[in-house]
């Protein structure tokens, strides 16, 4: 009897292993790399996997190219067929058959495959006279011979775009991707949002006429913008999905967008604390040319502290005279919120710098914290009781501008 437990007991053992192993997952990096175990933790930034032998391991979800959560185990492969850390895995490499890629014909990710996009890139970079300056008659030239290959370009000027170090290249890309109108170059543009030269650049035209300003991020939004309602769509779904690879740089990019939603999704978005600080700001940042229904939105997001000097900067470009009114409500919170006040009364001189409160209180807290030093000029001595009010009872900001408007009386 005791044996016969025993054997059961061994069997259960056995076939747990068996199950173990069938259903272990395995994440393929980027790199060409492969893990294999059991994924005990998973979140949109990285993936803990726990790997016999090894124990548990952090991996970016950067660095990943897929996870495969597969029951059947993979063959293991032979010490010699090891492919190379630094070598990308070819999509076929589960087929019979399939040979191992030699190292001298591995691409790395700035490469492009041989092809006529990679021809005319290449002549372009070479007729390039300076490494801060474009000519904008060369780029065109080069621009015509691309869009001369019509979509069929697409594929390899997303590699481009997103691979290649000169922005001149770059710059070429999204401007191409313009007049192309193709929806499949949707997702390199708005990976283009995220494109780190952001400074302003220098073009020249045929009469020597500098243009300043261009910045690809922002043409790459026109282009979506030029696409048309699958451009739309698309930025929108990224936006909203917190998941998305692309849900910040699609909410940048979301400013440049001149279609019906866009003012509510931004408003959502920046009102969400559950995006991160920067996804936030970008939402601000991009409300003040979406209209009435948004800039009331910015007079309520300056109450939150983390959004507040994205709001304050985004409502003086507005020069809005309807939100004085709401803005007012804001300085009135001077002893509260004095950070919030000083921000609304700036908003409100900035708008309107001949505005008058009826109240008198109200006249002199907004030029205090607006302009202290032209209380006087502006109101007089009826100013002088207000003010000793705040240098007695005001929190200590307060009763240094008080302090110095007071000090034009003594003069």
């Amino acid at each position: 009897m005791t044996r016969t437990i025993f054997i059961i007991m061994l069997m259960m053992l056995f076939s747990a292993v068996i199950i173990s192993t069938a259903a272990a997952d395995t994440i393929i990096l980027k790199n060409g790399g492969r893990m294999r175990g059991k994924i005990i933790e998973e979140n949109e930034k990285e993936v803990v996997i726990k790997v016999a032998n090894a124990g548990t391991i952090t991996v970016r979800m950067s660095k990943i190219e897929e996870i495969r959560r597969d029951r059947t185990p993979e063959p293991k492969p032979a010490e010699k067929e090891e492919i190379p850390q630094n070598l990308p895995v070819p999509r076929r490499e589960e087929q019979p058959g399939h040979k191992k890629p030699s190292q001298k014909a591995k691409e790395t990710p700035e490469s492009m495959p041989s092809g006529p996009v990679s021809k005319i890139i290449e002549r372009y970079a070479k007729s390039l006279k300076s490494r801060g300056a474009v000519e904008i008659d060369t780029m065109e030239k080069y621009e015509k011979e691309l869009l001369n290959l019509g979509t069929k370009a697409t594929a390899d000027l997303s590699i481009a775009l997103k691979f290649s170090k000169d922005w001149r290249v770059r710059y070429l890309v999204v401007e191409t991707f313009r007049d192309l109108k193709d929806p499949a170059s949707i997702p390199a543009l708005i990976y283009a949002f995220g494109d780190e030269f952001l400074g302003d650049f220098t073009l020249y035209d045929r009469h020597g006429n500098l243009n300043k300003d261009y910045r690809i991020r922002r043409i790459a939004a026109y282009a979506i913008e030029d696409i048309g309602d699958k451009g739309y769509r698309a930025v929108l779904r990224h936006a909203r999905d917190k998941n998305s690879k692309f849900h910040e740089k699609a909410v940048w990019g979301m400013r440049y967008l001149e279609r019906p939603g866009i003012d509510t999704a931004l408003i959502e978005i920046a009102k969400d604390k559950s995006c991160s600080d920067t996804t936030r700001k970008y939402a601000v940042e991009g409300l003040y040319k979406k209209g009435k229904k948004a800039h009331k939105a910015l007079v309520e997001l300056l109450a939150d502290k983390i959004v507040r000097q994205e709001a304050s900067t985004a409502l003086k470009k507005t020069k809005d005279k309807s939100l004085i009114t709401s803005l007012m409500a804001h300085v009135r919170k001077a002893k509260s919120d004095y950070e919030l006040a000083l921000h609304a009364a700036q908003i409100i001189y900035r708008t309107d710098d001949d505005y008058r409160p009826e109240r008198l209180e109200d006249y002199v807290d907004y030029m205090l914290l607006a302009r202290a030093l032209s209380v006087k000029s502006r109101i007089g001595d009826k100013a002088i009781p207000r003010l000793n009010y705040w240098l007695k009872e005001g929190p200590e900001e307060i009763k240094k501008r008080a302090k110095s408007a007071m000090s034009q009386f003594k003069k």
